[in-house]
């Protein structure tokens, strides 16, 4: 939901990673694979800050994972608005 997503070291928030190593070793955008082979959705607003980012993510799956784009930013009202859709998607696939 609404996932914070940088594509590089340089890129991300003050903080958000020890150094460039520690970027790399927690790279979600490496992990493609492995995410693949689970059901993964990825929600976000059309004017959150992590739309490109988001969008860059998504397009490197092989088979790409399931997506809700909406109307929106990175506030909780968004948050809020699309939680019931990931919540059903969530409960979609619990054993």
């Amino acid at each position: 939901m609404s996932a914070a997503l940088w594509t590089s070291p340089g890129a991300s928030a003050p903080g958000a990673f020890d150094d460039a190593d520690n970027f790399r070793v927690h790279d979600v955008f490496a992990m493609r694979a492995t995410l693949g082979r689970m059901p993964v959705v990825l929600d976000c607003g059309d004017s959150d800050p992590f739309i490109r980012a988001d969008h860059a993510f998504v397009d490197g799956f092989t088979t790409p994972p399931g997506t809700q784009y909406a109307p929106g930013g990175h506030p909780t009202d968004y948050w809020r608005r699309t939680a019931p859709s990931l919540l059903r998607f969530a409960s979609a696939h619990l054993a």
